[in-house]
């Protein structure tokens, strides 16, 4: 019986020592995954590193691995779902390595809950508006994120070859960073006041490189943006606990559906996959997307833009797409 169980042990031992280092796994399903998720391996591959102490193998990722990386997440404060995410992922990772006994997550991945998306109110913008921001680039971008329902990954990589003319105005068609998908959204006048206005800071010398020049240059580091709005929404006292760039995301999906916009027009101005994701958003806030994005700006929640912002301008845009 003690040499079986030695023998098992041993086998355990070399299987462990055969199996691939979990960063291997996440650079092999690299190629096919979205940034966001690459993003999220990358914490996990952090986390799990420095619980495990080093690189860690995949077979040493057993169950009560998994109930410790849990209770390491749950203790730095993160939210349910996204605990949920990070375990979902290392589910899906693990089940690439072959030939090692699978950690059972059945009663540690917890279940998703309903979350509440923060929106602000017409008397919150008003706030906003009146309460200058530490940097002025974050307030711009912000409310252009309003205006225009891009994610902060998106806004940081808009360049000026992403935007075109028709006829009714400026469209901007964005590959969104997070999904891959390409969303077009018309522009209002609040979205091109501010492009104006971002133009005006720039003004190329050649042409030839305007294309490819992002739109919002003069961002700041995310960490920074993240303690401008935390800042900027303590001053300015709005409603909401805490100001994130997300809020601008929801603010325009809670005006567009109280504006009477049809969900499936939302959800494709959101560029989500399926209504079922922009339902949540209804408890927190012939129509087509033009009309969709006319409507916010005489609603009376977003028009305008920031006070360091002029909302028009007389001059065309020097970035002007080839119609």
């Amino acid at each position: 019986m003690k040499r079986q169980d030695t023998k098992n042990a041993v086998s355990r031992r070399t299987a462990s020592s055969d199996s691939p280092l979990f960063s291997d796994l996440l650079r092999r399903r690299r190629k096919c995954t979205s940034q966001a998720t690459r993003a999220i391996d990358h914490a996990l591959l952090s986390r799990i590193e420095a619980l495990g102490g080093g690189n860690v193998r995949a077979a040493d990722i057993n169950t009560a691995f998994c109930r410790r990386l849990y209770r390491s997440m749950e203790h730095d404060g993160l939210a349910p779902n996204t605990i949920r995410t990070y375990m979902s992922n290392l589910c899906t990772l693990m089940r690439m390595a072959r030939g090692i006994r699978q950690p059972s997550m059945k009663h540690i991945i917890p279940p998703r809950q309903s979350s509440h998306k923060e929106a602000l109110s017409a008397d919150d913008v008003a706030r906003l508006r009146a309460t200058p921001c530490r940097h002025q680039s974050t307030a711009e971008a912000f409310f252009f994120a309003m205006q225009t329902a891009l994610r902060y990954s998106d806004v940081a990589t808009l360049r000026w070859g992403d935007l075109s003319c028709i006829r009714e105005g400026y469209v901007l068609h964005k590959k969104m960073v997070k999904t891959g998908k390409t969303v077009e959204v018309f522009l209002n006048e609040t979205a091109v006041g501010i492009l104006r206005h971002k133009d005006e800071q720039q003004r190329l010398r050649h042409d030839k490189l305007r294309g490819n020049r992002l739109v919002f240059h003069d961002l700041m580091a995310y960490s920074t943006i993240c303690n401008d709005l935390d800042k900027w929404g303590r001053e300015s006292q709005i409603s909401i606990p805490h100001l994130t760039f997300h809020v601008a995301r929801h603010t325009f999906a809670s005006v567009t559906y109280a504006a009477d916009i049809p969900l499936s027009t939302i959800s494709k101005l959101l560029g989500h996959s399926s209504l079922r994701t922009t339902e949540s958003y209804k408890h927190s806030f012939a129509s087509n997307e033009l009309e969709a994005v006319e409507r916010i700006n005489s609603y009376g929640i977003l028009d305008g833009a920031p006070t360091q912002v002029p909302a028009t301008c007389e001059a065309p845009l020097t970035h002007r797409p080839v119609e």
